[in-house]
């Protein structure tokens, strides 16, 4: 990025305007409403079957790529200040190596890496999800990374033992579930009352609303995945919910306008997202599997996880430059006649 670019990007940034406080409002507003919806219209109906669930999941999971697809966007910034015009070779190389490592894991060791999976997703969906303003932000990550990832297997034990002995078989998949619900469940479960305790008695102010609208989302999720089939909640979470807002944290500060800014980040995420779609293809067709349920179904947790991996590490590391350069800049302004 030029100067005068991040110039721009950082004059938007300071404008902090109240249209995206609007729209992360209403999206979580209406997010909740639908939620509220497919619990009551499942409640009705009954529990659909995993192959009902399955196609609903993949187009959820298209819709929610673009907000992945970003990437390409932050490659260039991390890696542009040092290598210029010819930043996408690092950084197409980094992401192909993590993500053909990511692939490789799920062949050679698959109890690894489902375990690593989880344990990542957990992360990435608490570090979306959680309350910003927390005052235990890991323990708050945690409560909220694990509402989709723990909850589940809580609910539905036996959908989840199935999912998973179609993953890696079902003695690693009774090792796995047996640590979510045991261990690490009873951990969330005293991580989440904390967090729902400090957003209720949270003092009178202007951090209580969004408090409040936290606890209000958080609970609309909990009663998600509380009483939906896993494959069916992760979709309307994936697409409702967690790409969403995961599009307006990213495009906050691009533009005095967030709309603008989301509606030319969609574009400019579509080639990548038409890429990671058509590799999806590409993992159900080499399957093998005389039923396509679980081919499915692997096809999606293979394609998920080994995008994720290098997306994570692309946010640690643009989240470290940032911290670099505010603790340059703190420096520079502490010297004598700054």
């Amino acid at each position: 990025m030029s100067i005068s670019e991040r110039e721009q990007v950082e004059q938007a940034r300071s404008v902090r305007p109240h249209d995206l406080q609007d729209l992360r409002d209403g999206h979580a507003l209406l997010a909740s409403l639908v939620f509220l919806a497919v619990c009551v219209a499942v409640g009705l109906t009954g529990l659909p079957s995993r192959e009902t669930q399955l196609v609903l999941l993949v187009p959820a999971v298209a819709v929610g790529l673009p907000h992945g697809a970003l990437d390409g966007r932050d490659g260039k910034r991390l890696f542009a200040p040092r290598y210029g015009r010819l930043w996408f070779v690092p950084f197409l190389g980094c992401y192909a190596a993590l993500f053909t490592a990511t692939l490789l894991l799920w062949w050679l060791a698959p109890f690894l890496a489902l375990s690593g999976f989880l344990l990542i997703s957990l992360v990435h969906f608490g570090q979306c999800d959680r309350d910003p303003a927390s005052r235990f932000p890991r323990l708050s990550i945690f409560a909220h990374g694990g509402i989709p990832i723990v909850l589940p297997a809580l609910a539905f034990p036996n959908e989840v033992a199935q999912l998973f002995a179609w993953l890696v078989g079902e003695r690693d998949a009774a090792t796995i579930l047996a640590l979510l619900t045991g261990p690490v469940a009873v951990t969330w479960v005293a991580a989440l009352c904390v967090e729902c305790v400090q957003a209720l008695l949270e003092p009178q102010g202007a951090r209580l609303g969004e408090a409040r609208r936290t606890f209000s989302a958080t609970a609309a999720l909990v009663l998600l995945f509380a009483t939906v089939p896993p494959l069916l909640a992760f979709a309307f979470y994936f697409a409702l919910f967690h790409a969403p807002r995961a599009l307006l944290e990213a495009t906050e500060g691009e533009a005095p306008d967030p709309r603008a800014a989301i509606g030319r980040e969609l574009k400019a995420a579509m080639p990548l997202s038409i890429a990671a779609m058509a590799i999806g293809v590409a993992l159900f067709v080499f399957q093998q599997a005389d039923d396509w349920t679980p081919a499915v179904l692997r096809s999606v947790f293979l394609l998920l996880s080994a995008l994720t991996v290098p997306h994570m590490w692309l946010e640690y590391r643009l989240n470290a430059q940032r911290a670099a350069s505010l603790c340059t800049s703190n420096l520079v302004r502490r010297q004598p006649g700054n």
